[in-house]
């Protein structure tokens, strides 16, 4: 068990944690200043498959997928998600523990790019 525990992390991106990210990414994009932002909304974060831990120390990264609603002309789709880490949030993935007080307030933007012509959206943790 202790080897498992030095190379992979499994349960600390839970389903909770994903469907709680979901809904702050949408109230987020709603409330952005930025107008193409604001006609997206996020309807789903995908578990990430386990990362060696070595990994995720070095590039201070979760990568995973997310469905993006772009809006009623444009549909839906697929996007690449990266999830960059902070201090905060590398100590709680560290260390086992919750994410969710890890993410920036959803009264601004700042901590999105969201990249609609290559399908690629970056967060960026506490």
């Amino acid at each position: 068990m202790v080897q498992a525990r030095r190379f992979f992390l499994l349960h600390y991106m839970t389903q909770a944690f994903c469907e709680y990210l979901e809904y702050h990414l949408t109230e987020t994009l709603k409330h952005s200043e930025d107008a193409d932002y604001r006609r997206c909304w996020c309807d789903g974060v995908l578990i990430p498959d386990p990362m060696p831990l070595d990994q995720v120390k070095t590039s201070r990264k979760i990568l995973t997928h997310a469905w993006i609603d772009e809006g009623k002309n444009r549909g839906q789709f697929k996007y690449e998600l990266s999830i960059r880490l902070g201090d905060k949030s590398l100590a709680h993935y560290l260390n086992g523990l919750d994410l969710q007080d890890c993410l920036p307030a959803h009264d601004n933007a700042d901590w999105i790019l969201l990249d609609r012509n290559n399908l690629r959206i970056e967060i960026q943790l506490l």
